[in-house]
């Protein structure tokens, strides 16, 4: 079941689509988000992990810091982490050229309107896709509040249910081998 939400996680990205998984709390959303990340980390986009949204304007300097083959030790960097919130979104769209960035940004459910805004800003921009994961119970309130609504309605909403009794004794049997630990009955 997990590998399918991935497979289909990945196919929308692989289309330009921005994402949200949502889920109860506690269900995996962010092991997903990690595990799709190291898999994809490598590959020829550049795809960048944030285990918050917020604060925004950090988020936007890691992600230029990235596109920067210097970093911080550019001598552009000082003038560059002064600029405006919009100033830090032409930034990245400008340093992009034709690179594809993924930006994965976790526990979307406290984001903020001005966030909000400058991601949907950043979203417009075929060559940026936004992978995005939150609590369900807290989402449905973001959904309900009109600055945030124009973000939120461009994500793909892909549930991620609850693990299946074998597929949790799956995991259990792989963390009991993996941390070499003695068990008593589970399943088999």
């Amino acid at each position: 079941m997990r590998d399918e939400i991935k497979e289909e996680i990945l196919e929308h990205v692989e289309k330009g689509n921005s994402v949200l998984l949502k889920g109860v709390h506690g269900i995996g959303k962010s092991h997903m988000m990690r595990q799709i990340w190291k898999e994809k980390e490598k590959s020829g986009e550049i795809w960048i992990y944030f285990p918050y949204c917020k604060p925004p304007k950090q988020i936007l300097l890691r992600v230029i810091q990235r596109l920067i083959p210097e970093g911080r030790d550019s001598e552009e960097w000082k003038e560059i982490k002064r600029g405006t919130m919009l100033d830090l979104v032409d930034e990245i769209k400008e340093r992009l050229e034709k690179r594809k960035l993924i930006i994965m940004l976790d526990e979307i459910h406290t984001l903020t309107a001005t966030a909000a805004s400058h991601y949907y800003e950043l979203m417009q921009d075929p060559r940026i896709v936004f992978l995005t994961g939150g609590t369900s119970k807290y989402l449905n309130k973001k959904f309900e509040k009109a600055e945030l609504k124009r973000f939120l309605w461009d994500l793909k909403q892909v549930e991620m249910p609850a693990l299946s009794r074998e597929e949790s004794e799956e995991l259990i049997r792989e963390l009991y081998k993996k941390y070499k630990c003695r068990r008593k009955s589970i399943g088999n």
